[in-house]
């Protein structure tokens, strides 16, 4: 992660998780064993990680899924300080980030569990997706009602 660093002076944070998606779409397995270093960082550069592991796993590239679901989970645990209900009067850009990290949890499952890569174990992926459907008691936001319907539907089907 250090190495990522070094030449990141000056880009945006969105540049920096692009770029990380990159690398993690590249070396899929590597970020993967690694992925509970990455607990704690911006929304940004989580959602990035998945981006990467997503097209790896639509290139059918190997991945090591319980540490991936692990960071998923846990990534998606809000600060105590904010409550699902209160999301939306957060501040725009965390709310914004959060949802989006939401999101690329759910296509990351989602892409995991289609029929012809089946690469999830099922019984690995079901904390996470508890995890997801505890946390948006709000439920305004139909991309995410949509993305868990559609990844639910996967696991039943």
């Amino acid at each position: 992660m250090g190495s990522f660093y070094k030449g990141a002076h000056g880009l945006t944070y969105r540049a920096l998780a692009n770029i990380l998606a990159e690398i993690a779409s590249d070396q899929p397995m590597h970020f993967a064993q690694d992925a509970s270093k990455f607990l704690g960082m911006s929304p940004e550069y989580i959602t990035g990680l998945l981006r990467g592991w997503e097209n790896a796993v639509q290139q059918k590239r190997e991945l090591a899924w319980e540490p991936v679901l692990d960071l998923c989970e846990r990534s998606l645990e809000l600060p105590p300080s904010v409550r699902s209900e209160d999301l939306a009067s957060t501040d725009e850009d965390f709310a914004n980030e959060w949802r989006t990290l939401q999101l690329a949890v759910a296509s990351l499952l989602t892409v995991g569990v289609e029929p012809e890569r089946a690469m999830i174990p099922v019984m690995l992926a079901i904390p996470t997706l508890l995890r997801m459907t505890r946390n948006s008691g709000h439920r305004q936001n139909q991309h995410h009602e949509h993305s868990m319907l559609y990844a639910e539907w996967h696991f039943v089907g």
